[in-house]
């Protein structure tokens, strides 16, 4: 900024200021007549007064009932006539007094240094200390669907994800495998909204006819934070959903199982699929199909013709204690009929190989909740229905128990979870003390002020003069 601009601002600014005070000296060259404007004027200064003084009263004390006490004192004596010094002390000791008669009583010092609250009066109910309390009892929460979880304090979590079961393959089809299981024995979360996606069965390979296609892939179940803004989500943990199994004919496209946190069976001498989280899909060396893994194992190969035994069985899942009872989740679907016996579900629990003769039904079916893979499509449906067993769903298993003062405090908040630094604000490089502000520069003089300003200077002076002789003998202030 130039020396001329910062002399201009200046100038401006006490022009402002000189005006308010000049033109009505300049303007009213009689005294006033009007009752109702001399009443305004001679009460204006008082209104100013207090409406800059009064707001800030209430906040005087730091507590509102005691400042609102000293107010209506000095207003009561003020309305009285009292004179301004007894107003203002009388108004002073209320507040004090009343601050000090609402303060709550103050903690005691036990002999040993700890701090107490003084004791109940008689009668009164008493509360333990926080230390003597029982531990906050645990909850348990199953989400079979999509929803949220809200944590009003910080809160240690055991958690427990099964993604969705693949689904079986058409016609002679393999098993689904199962998805995956992911038990998180304990992590303390702040609090807050947390998401939970659950995710779908994978739905069977159709085929009215050969080649049978391949079940699709189960869904992923995942359990994430939301965060402030209420629409982005940060994913903590996830689960991902079993492969689909292989279908009949068309070539190693159709009839290899697909990959997936658990292999899908494979087909008509093609190999399973690979899993990611459990065990691979069997192979199906001959004809006969093999089942989907499960996501405690590979589910086994089979090497058999049509008409030799039956289609492979499902790999094992994986057995978890924390609803407090014993469950299996995440077992491979077994592989469908082909002229004789189809295979069991995987810990004879996941999805039957579909039987001769009739469509999936029962338990050839995944079981939703436990994200276990559908059977493999048989090859005598009634009407041409081919097609596999779908995959069960998954599930999200949350036991909570809210955490201690203490445990709350010293609670450290993942780098995923942290929110972003704030931008830090641009600094201004100091100013050199060899260069004050207003230090003129050594190669120039001084120079005189503008012709503009020493014009408004003499108008100032003019307005000034012209106002001396007419003042009004009383002041209107």
């Amino acid at each position: 900024m130039t020396h001329a601009r910062l002399l201009a601002l200046v100038l401006a600014v006490a022009a402002a200021s000189y005006a308010l005070r000049a033109l009505p000296l300049a303007l009213l060259r009689r005294p006033l007549r009007n009752p109702r404007l001399v009443a305004f004027i001679e009460r204006l200064p008082y209104a100013i007064l207090a409406a800059m003084v009064v707001p800030d009263v209430f906040s005087s004390t730091g507590e509102p009932f005691s400042a609102a006490i000293g107010f209506a004192v000095a207003l009561a004596l003020a309305l009285l006539g009292r004179s301004l010094p007894l107003v203002a002390a009388a108004a002073t000791a209320a507040a004090i007094a009343a601050f000090f008669a609402l303060r709550p009583a103050p903690e005691t010092e036990t002999p040993s240094g700890s701090l107490r609250s003084p004791a109940p009066a008689a009668g009164e109910p008493t509360t333990p200390p926080a230390s003597e309390t029982e531990p906050p009892a645990e909850q348990l929460r199953i989400f079979s669907a999509d929803g949220t979880l809200d944590l009003p304090t910080p809160s240690q979590l055991r958690l427990l994800l099964v993604g969705g079961g693949g689904g079986g393959g058409a016609e002679c089809g393999g098993g689904g495998g199962g998805g995956a299981v992911v038990e998180i024995a304990a992590t303390n979360l702040p609090a807050g909204t947390y998401r939970v996606a659950v995710g779908a069965g994978g739905v069977g390979g159709s085929g009215s006819n050969t080649p049978g296609e391949r079940g699709n892939n189960g869904g992923e179940t995942t359990f994430a934070r939301i965060r402030p803004n209420g629409v982005s989500t940060d994913v903590l943990f996830r689960a991902p959903g079993g492969g689909g199994g292989g279908g009949w004919g068309g070539g190693d496209f159709f009839s290899r199982g697909r990959d997936g946190a658990s292999g899908g069976g494979g087909a008509n001498g093609r190999p399973g699929g690979a899993g990611t989280h459990g065990g691979k899909g069997g192979d199906s060396l001959r004809l006969r199909p093999a089942g989907g893994g499960g996501a405690g194992g590979p589910a086994p190969d089979v090497n058999l013709d049509r008409d030799q035994g039956e289609s492979g069985a499902g790999g094992p899942g994986v057995a978890s204690d924390i609803t407090g009872t014993n469950a299996v989740y995440g077992a491979g679907g077994g592989g469908g009929a082909y002229n004789r016996g189809s295979g069991p579900g995987g810990s004879g629990l996941g999805g039957h190989g579909c039987r001769e003769n009739h469509a999936p039904e029962g338990d050839e079916f995944g079981r939703d909740g436990f994200g276990e893979g559908g059977g493999g499509g048989n090859n005598n449906a009634v009407d041409g229905q081919y097609r596999g067993a779908n995959g069960g769903t998954g599930v999200v298993i949350v036991r909570l128990r809210p955490l201690s003062a203490d445990e709350a405090a010293a609670l450290a908040v993942p780098p995923e979870m942290a929110e972003s630094p704030a931008p830090e604000e641009p600094t201004v490089p100091p100013r050199p003390e060899s260069a004050p502000f207003l230090a003129p520069s050594p190669d120039r003089r001084p120079t005189a002020p503008p012709r503009r300003v020493r014009l408004f200077l003499r108008l100032l002076a003019g307005v000034r003069d012209a106002a001396r002789p007419s003042r009004p003998s009383r002041p209107f202030f």
